[in-house]
């Protein structure tokens, strides 16, 4: 095929699936009245801690204001924003001229769409044709929770779109045949840590892929013609770092900590006491319900979808089945696993694990918001350890089934709370 011709099929399938993105949220949006814009505007953000931040570097400060409505910090008498920065980094410009009243909700969707063409990218790099391209995309993007964080531009769900699309990006550059574009695959990554910290584990996936995208070289001669590879995430974490010993004196500590909730709680932020529950909540399917919330009556119990600290994670990202799907296949079928897979697996594993030691699963939410973050790497692993394959039908039925779920069970959701 001519160049000319490839290059018009693949713009025309990432405009596919622009307007499918749009066309879900018009779906939803539609269908229970939570449209973004009121009187011609954009709504505004109740918990848009990264404007606060982005307007207080426009007047020299890194504290802000204390808000009763948003989750600050309080350190030596001051109040500082408790997430990773790097989303109030791209709010700056729009600080300048609108103060604390930036475009959240615009800008997270924005990321999101950006995330469901990186994952349309990475399939292509690779070897997936078109149309599965598009379907892997899907899985991780409207087929999963991602669409739910996607809705607002709440400080939670920004951190955590903008760190899938980061992370997106830093696989598609890793999968890059051009030295240049894989250059800013560990960038990419590091930006995505200034978001979710715990994407950090995913390092040494990504550096092991970089190396056999260069052929293997040898770990000698790759440090002494890549190093270059190094400096910008260099930046970006010595940059995270300084921030967080102005704020807090310590470079690893973002604020968390100095919240009230976690100065409380006995066991502190993070603990292995803290796995068993929270995997079991991540699990479960429905929870006991007043008649009001019920979507279902059996033997006169109702049930409804749970509200709080996450349910049912296989099916609100069914791309988790599907890596597990592909892996149990490659046990079978493969005598020698790929070093590559194994650690993609394993980082994914530390990941989930991670999560489950934290004393929350996120609140309020439809699905498994915190699960979101291994996503990207999730469907890096099927794709890099099926090459060349054609998506099979269980993948197809996982799809079907994060559609169902995050689009249908989405709306129902919002209609019931």
């Amino acid at each position: 095929m001519p160049n000319a011709q490839r290059r018009k099929k693949e713009y025309l399938a990432m405009a596919l699936i622009v307007v499918l993105m749009i066309g879900a949220y018009a779906l939803i949006w539609s269908q229970t009245g939570n449209w973004p814009v009121a009187d011609g505007k954009l709504k505004s953000n109740p918990y848009n801690s990264y404007a606060h931040q982005a307007y207080a570097w426009t007047q020299g400060r890194a504290d802000v204001d204390d808000m009763p409505n948003l989750e600050l910090a309080n350190y030596n008498g001051k109040f500082y924003v408790s997430f990773p920065p790097l989303p109030s980094v791209v709010l700056l410009p729009f600080a300048f001229f609108m103060k604390t009243n930036t475009p959240d909700q615009l800008l997270n969707l924005l990321a999101a769409i950006l995330g469901a063409l990186l994952a349309y990218r990475a399939a292509r790099l690779a070897k997936r044709k078109t149309a599965e391209a598009i379907m892997w995309a899907m899985l991780v993007t409207l087929g999963s929770n991602l669409l739910y964080l996607s809705l607002t531009g709440w400080v939670w769900f920004m951190a955590q779109t903008f760190s899938f699309t980061l992370s997106m990006a830093a696989l598609c550059c890793a999968l890059s045949p051009k030295v240049g574009v894989r250059r800013w695959s560990l960038f990419w990554l590091a930006c995505a840590v200034g978001c979710r910290p715990f994407q950090i584990v995913f390092f040494p996936f990504l550096l092991i892929l970089l190396y056999q995208m260069e052929g293997k070289p040898g770990i000698g001669k790759m440090l002494k013609t890549r190093w270059d590879f190094l400096i910008a995430p260099a930046v970006v974490a010595i940059l995270l770092a300084g921030y967080n010993v102005l704020r807090f004196g310590d470079p690893v500590e973002f604020g968390h900590n100095h919240l009230p909730e976690f100065r409380r709680a006995t066991e502190g932020q993070f603990s292995l006491k803290y796995v068993w529950p929270n995997f079991q909540r991540s699990i479960h399917v429905l929870s006991r319900s007043d008649a009001d919330h019920a979507i279902i009556t059996f033997r006169g119990v109702h049930y409804t979808i749970p509200q709080f600290n996450g349910w049912a994670f296989y099916l609100c990202m069914p791309v988790y089945l599907s890596c597990t799907w592909h892996f149990l296949k490659n046990l079978v079928t493969q005598k020698r696993q790929s070093l590559l897979g194994l650690v993609c697996l394993l980082s994914v594993a530390a990941a989930l694990f991670l999560t489950y030691s934290h004393s929350t699963m996120g609140g309020l939410q439809f699905g498994c918001r915190y699960l979101v973050d291994a996503t990207p790497f999730a469907l890096g692993y099927v794709l890099l350890t099926t090459r060349g394959r054609r998506m099979r039908v269980p993948d197809m039925v996982f799809l079907a089934l994060g559609l169902l779920v995050n689009v249908a069970g989405l709306i129902l959701w919002m209609n019931i709370y």
